[in-house]
């Protein structure tokens, strides 16, 4: 591969493309668009992909936090599992993302009776109406629990 990109590649290039690898992230990619990106720039840092495991570990330290994470306790013997576990990873933390987005948009009536304990958010889900500062359970001035007289 050296051959190749030194037949091909100018020195600057070359160097340019291996100090993007090194510091190539997925950040807003997906999985698929990552590993393919990696796969391309690791052309460029052959030294850096002697074995699978450093190639797997380099794969999954670029990837998001939230998805290292996931991956921690997995057991990745090849680059294709490393791929494999992480698509199913980012798949799996779409999915509850919807859910959790369907189930925000449910109108308020349709709370149950566990979340009448939880708090309204400010913003979002409650038309717009900041509650900030004030509790739910005790009366506010000017209610008709804090006016009466005794």
């Amino acid at each position: 591969m050296r051959e190749f990109n030194a037949k091909y590649f100018p020195p600057l290039i070359q160097e340019r493309k291996e100090d993007e690898f090194i510091r190539f992230r997925q950040r807003a990619q997906t999985v698929a668009e990552y590993e393919s990106q990696f796969t391309r720039l690791s052309k460029f840092a052959p030294e850096l992909m002697l074995t699978e495991q450093r190639r797997i570990r380099r794969f999954v330290q670029g990837l998001n936090v939230v998805i290292q994470k996931d991956l921690a306790i997995a057991q990745l013997s090849t680059f294709s599992d490393a791929v494999e576990k992480a698509q199913r990873v980012e798949s799996a933390r779409l999915q509850v993302r919807t859910f959790q987005a369907k189930k925000r948009a449910t109108p308020e009536g349709g709370r149950g009776q566990e979340d009448m304990t939880t708090p309204l958010k400010s913003g979002k889900g409650n038309g717009g109406i900041r509650f900030s500062g004030i509790s739910r359970d005790a009366p506010q001035e000017g209610s008709a629990s804090a006016s009466r007289c005794p």
